[in-house]
């Protein structure tokens, strides 16, 4: 939360983007998945706050992970993080989205697997199976974010986002394809070099990812978004 604060208070600028992420997120779109990807210190994590922060005031479920330095922000904790988060989520005075009524399941949720694989077919039932957020919610779409896919491959260079994306068999080889529900939304975003590249961020079989000119890459604030951004304020140029 002391994050999340930190960045809302260095937000400023982007309406035009975040409202191209709601609006993709509401709308009727195919493709689940919108990277959000840029050189380092274009604002990505400021951005993130600021979709998180009108996702809430919406009333949009979101779960979201800011990804840092250290072992808590690599994948395999990202997704104990998403599990623990889904049955008390951010906004909503102790509910929950899991509907959990298989016992098997109950005993997963209370120790939590220690493999990588089980806590990705933990995760993806929870999603799949027994998504049940409260009336209030039940006609809006999920949003999944995750800010600092790079960060994440520091802390475990193994570990890809498209793990999360297949089944495995019992020697944990990827046997088929998964694909979350239709009122899933994914949000993902990572430092890229300037040609674009990035070998941490990797769907090779996946073809739903939503494109927008001004999230890839997403640039700078334009004089024009700093003016809008500080014009009630009365500050000098210099200032900007």
């Amino acid at each position: 939360s002391e994050r999340i604060k930190y960045y809302l208070g260095c937000f400023v600028g982007r309406d035009r983007e975040v409202d191209a992420v709601v609006q993709w997120v509401q709308g009727t779109s195919g493709n689940q998945v919108l990277p959000i990807f840029s050189e380092a210190g274009m604002g990505k994590g400021a951005l993130s706050a600021g979709i998180v922060d009108r996702l809430l005031a919406d009333r949009i479920p979101v779960m979201y992970h800011f990804c840092g330095s250290g072992m808590a922000n690599s994948l395999h904790a990202v997704l104990y993080h998403f599990i623990l988060q889904g049955k008390n989520m951010p906004g909503w005075n102790g509910a929950g989205l899991w509907g959990v009524k298989d016992e098997n399941l109950k005993r997963k949720m209370d120790r939590l697997p220690s493999r990588y694989n089980d806590a990705i077919h933990l995760f993806q039932r929870l999603l799949s199976e027994c998504y049940a957020p409260p009336k209030k919610y039940q006609n809006q779409p999920l949003v999944i974010v995750i800010d600092g896919l790079d960060e994440a491959a520091v802390a475990n260079s193994q570990l890809k986002i498209s793990d999360w994306f297949y089944t495995y068999n019992e020697k944990e080889e990827p046997e088929n394809d998964w694909r979350s529900n239709p009122n899933i939304r994914w949000v993902f975003t990572y430092r890229c070099s300037e040609d674009g590249s990035e070998p941490f961020y990797q769907f090779p079989k996946m073809k739903e990812l939503a494109e927008s000119p001004i999230l890839q890459p997403l640039s700078g604030l334009s004089p024009e978004a700093v003016d809008e951004a500080f014009k009630e304020f009365k500050v000098s140029n210099e200032f900007k």
